[in-house]
């Protein structure tokens, strides 16, 4: 949510606290978060086997 002030609020889940991104560095750190998140959360490590579509096309 963008303030009227020009600061962003974001929140994880409605039970999380709120943040408040101040310029733009906060928000590139965000996206770097949520990116590292979704990276971590998608693929496997490399010793273990990857059984997605894309890895057996390699």
């Amino acid at each position: 949510m963008l303030a009227p002030n020009g600061q962003w609020l974001t929140q994880d889940r409605p039970e999380s606290p709120v943040r408040l991104l101040d310029g733009p560095t906060a928000m590139v750190e965000l996206a770097a978060e949520i990116q590292h998140r979704i990276r971590t959360t998608r693929n496997p490590p490399d010793d273990e086997p990857d059984d997605t579509p894309h890895s057996r096309a390699r």
